[in-house]
């Protein structure tokens, strides 16, 4: 990927109650599922 020289880095954290649904159980299956989805998500800016 070719980038300007004046391009700067974006960090973005996501974890506890990010991955999770309201409602949904804080099981480590359903926030791997979640951080998927929501990569997908960022990726695609």
């Amino acid at each position: 990927m070719n980038l300007p020289k004046d391009t700067k880095p974006i960090v973005i954290v996501l974890g506890g109650n990010a991955l999770l649904q309201r409602g949904q159980p804080p099981e480590a299956e359903l926030q791997k599922k979640n951080i998927h989805i929501a990569s997908l998500a960022i990726a695609s800016w």
